[in-house]
């Protein structure tokens, strides 16, 4: 027998929502257009003024770190220091200290809220200040230096018996450099100084979760939020915290604000009023959960069902409730399981078929990739004379490395400290080749040594800086791997002439419709399609010329480890 139907809709939907209509208005005329609306005005002035404030910090933070990033990447002084051995004459590094200041003054005199900058190189006897002389933060920053594990590159909060400052290293080889600023100074310069009990109190934090607040609750309070927006609780009451913050920095802008310091200033009628809004709101909130069980509910569960099935779960069912009386639901349910129960069979033979054609996909492009650099390798020993023997007997034991990390490779993922290393390998080879034309600097954060990734992936955007970038003056290229927002950041960059615009366009094209029009060549074209197999499309490629010149690519990657790629081999599987 065929249970009765019954509209839903009408039950359950029409008259909650004229209640919910009436008590949204009875709220917005009374908790909008009094304490939210204030409260808001007066919040978006200050947060305007901290913004302001804080492009004009990002931008001096930029200017840092280029400098000091093109120091150690092309200034011959840093690699001069960096090479110091015990028993040489001192005035061997005296005159590369002199230019390596003379570099990087220019930081601190352009801006003029850095204090100072510093040199640090574990193989010279004492390390190198330049500015404000503050014989408590020098010491300070020696002593952190002389940790172990310090990052590449970060912004930290630092803090002296008589000050507090934002400090910046730069660390290459385990030699750094960078500059400090006073945090009370660039609040005063920047505009951001407290004004009133109602504004809070501005303060700088870092990712770590230091801060600059010196009352010892509020400090402790915000620290345990790590650089994050929401509301602290402390003994003295709660506060509203607000962080500007941009991730490719680490260090943000904070705001901590009374959470009832506007409430209090307010007249009796409007707290009055107030109170009326928030019962309102309660009531509302009472309905909403009421609907939340009658309709709610039973449309999450749809979506849920729907979610499994976009997913690939065939085998999820609905079941059906044991009701005397159906209604939309109800139906809705049954017909997806009906249309699960027909797609089930075609969607399993589409599933196995697209597997075989990736994989069949997959090893013709890593054939293909194979004997590429086999020609090139050869015809740079063929080119040698005969009185060259010891530059061909290098070249050698070069090639050997390369063949046998290419020969011994029947993996779709390696780690990337072992690709770094062929690339570094591959790099020897063409810097003997142009003799000494081509020099390179090749480096990875620790942290992501053990991340997997496609192998041979790195030596086609490597050989298309040698390709688009070679002219009459030596060509640096820079091979960098670190970890941001949660991804593996692959950089390429050179000091070369850099890309024309027409193979500018002819790349972007190709990125943007993954269509070759054959303008490319087979190299980028099989890295990005490998990358787009076996990341499943989940990759991020950025090809241009950098305002100071030369070429880059920035490749952005999932942080898989060996579990993850062990998971993902059973799952294909």
């Amino acid at each position: 027998m065929q249970k009765p139907y019954r509209s839903v809709m009408k039950r359950v939907v029409l008259w909650p929502l004229v209640i919910m209509l009436i008590l949204s208005f009875a709220v917005f005329m009374t908790a909008m257009l009094n304490y939210s609306q204030t409260k808001e005005n007066e919040l978006d002035n200050h947060l305007a003024v901290m913004r302001s404030g804080y492009l004009q910090l990002q931008n001096v933070m930029k200017q840092c770190e280029f400098t000091f990033s093109r120091f150690f990447s092309t200034e011959t002084s840093s690699g001069l220091l960096k090479n110091v051995k015990e028993g040489d004459q001192p005035t061997k590094y005296f005159e590369a200290i002199v230019d390596s200041v003379r570099f990087l003054e220019p930081v601190k005199d352009a801006n003029e809220l850095v204090d100072g900058i510093f040199l640090y190189f574990p193989n010279i006897p004492t390390m190198q200040f330049r500015g404000i002389t503050q014989m408590d933060l020098h010491e300070t920053i020696s002593e952190r230096l002389a940790e172990k594990d310090i990052p590449y590159n970060h912004w930290f909060l630092l803090s002296t018996d008589q000050n507090q400052y934002i400090v910046y290293v730069m660390n290459s080889q385990n030699a750094c450099c960078g500059c400090w600023m006073r945090t009370e100074y660039v609040k005063k310069r920047l505009g951001l100084q407290d004004s009133g009990d109602w504004s809070g109190q501005v303060y700088f934090t870092d990712l770590s979760g230091e801060n600059t607040l010196k009352d010892e609750t509020l400090h402790l309070a915000a620290a345990s939020e790590k650089a994050g927006s929401g509301t602290i609780r402390t003994e003295k009451g709660k506060y509203d915290n607000y962080v500007i913050r941009e991730s490719t920095h680490g260090i943000c802008f904070g705001l901590l604000i009374p959470e009832d310091g506007l409430f209090r200033q307010m007249p009796l009628i409007h707290r009055i009023v107030f109170l009326l809004a928030f019962s309102g709101l309660a009531a509302t909130i009472a309905v909403v959960f009421w609907m939340n069980s009658r309709i709610s509910r039973p449309v999450l569960l749809l979506k849920d069902a729907m979610e499994q099935f976009g997913n690939g779960n065939v085998e999820y069912r609905l079941e059906e409730r044991d009701k005397k009386t159906i209604d939309e639901f109800d139906l809705l349910g049954r017909s997806l399981n009906e249309m699960m129960d027909k797609v089930n069979e075609l969607e399993y033979h589409l599933y196995e078929t697209k597997l075989r054609e990736q994989e069949i996909q997959l090893k013709y492009i890593s054939q293909q990739i194979r004997p590429h650099f086999i020609l090139n390798a050869l015809n740079v020993i063929y080119t040698y004379r005969e009185d060259e023997f010891p530059l061909v007997k290098k070249m050698v034991i070069y090639l050997v490395n390369y063949f046998r990390y290419i020969v011994n490779l029947r993996v779709d993922f390696v780690e990337l400290s072992q690709e770094f290393r062929h690339v570094e390998n591959y790099l020897k080879i063409q810097k003997e080749r142009t003799q000494n034309r081509i020099d390179f600097f090749v480096e990875w954060e620790q942290a992501v040594s053990d991340v997997y990734i496609p192998p041979l992936i790195l030596q086609t955007f490597v050989e298309n800086s040698i390709k688009y970038a070679v002219n009459d003056n030596k060509l640096y290229v820079i091979v960098r791997a670190q970890e941001e927002k949660g991804r593996l950041k692959i950089r390429v960059s050179d000091t070369g002439q850099g890309y024309s615009e027409e193979t500018l366009r002819c790349i972007r094209r190709f990125l943007e419709t993954r269509e070759d029009d054959g303008s490319l060549g087979v190299g980028i074209v099989n890295a990005v399609e490998r990358m787009d197999i076996l990341y499943h499309g989940d990759i991020s490629l950025t090809v241009g010329n950098a305002p100071t010149g030369g070429a880059f690519t920035e490749i952005y990657l999932p942080l898989l480890r060996e579990p993850d790629i062990i998971g993902a081999a059973k799952q294909e599987g």
